[in-house]
């Protein structure tokens, strides 16, 4: 069966940035400006040390495809994704968390024709507060062979005042464009959603 590998390395952090570099020619873009801030203040969230508080999820697909009605996956107890530690390819000499999931599944698809839904990995944060924080920063390295894009979904869960993701996806989730069998830095502006008091986690979802 065909899989595909994502590796996060071994540190996940938050960043506090101060005012924006100058940018010219190529550095004229969004993810240029955001990797040249200046850091005033970070936080390791995870070194990849334990994977206690990590956990595969496997979803089943949308019932409803519609972006005026709200949506909720429905977990399965079928798990396809496959998490562990490794030091196999990783960055600073530490371990790496190895997420491994099947690219397609040896069953009929959903009537919806909508695919088998998606399958990731989470985070848990307990009760931490992050609101001095304005950006999360990780490394990804994609191993997906005959893929010609790579997309990876992030989300953030919490328990606060402003719920995350919201209702429509409008806030609390992204999706990132990935360079194939390279690390790849992600930086994501939390800005517009750090003033309340966060429970987060972090899934990766497989509409890779």
């Amino acid at each position: 069966m065909k899989s595909c590998i994502f590796l996060l390395a071994s540190v996940i952090g938050l960043w506090g940035a101060g005012q924006e570099a100058g940018t010219d020619g190529f550095q004229d873009s969004a993810e240029s400006r955001w990797l040249n801030k200046k850091v005033l203040a970070s936080q390791v969230l995870d070194a990849m040390e334990s994977p206690s508080h990590w956990t595969a999820f496997t979803t089943g697909a949308p019932e409803v495809v519609d972006a005026r009605a709200a949506q909720k996956a429905i977990e399965s107890s079928h798990i396809v994704a496959e998490i562990a530690l490794t030091r196999e390819r990783s960055r600073d000499g530490g371990q790496s968390l190895r997420m491994r999931l099947p690219t397609r599944l040896d069953v009929p698809g959903p009537k919806s024709g909508r695919g088998w839904g998606s399958a990731g990995v989470r985070r848990q944060f307990d009760g931490e507060d992050w609101r001095h924080f304005n950006r999360l920063s990780l490394w990804i390295y994609p191993d997906c062979p005959g893929f010609y894009v790579v997309a990876l979904e992030l989300r953030l869960y919490n328990e606060g005042i402003e719920k995350l993701p919201a209702l429509f996806g409008q806030e609390g989730e992204t999706t990132l464009v990935l360079r194939n069998h390279e690390w790849n830095h992600v930086v994501w502006e939390t800005r517009s959603y750090t003033n309340a008091w966060w429970q987060k986690r972090a899934g990766g979802s497989t509409g890779f």
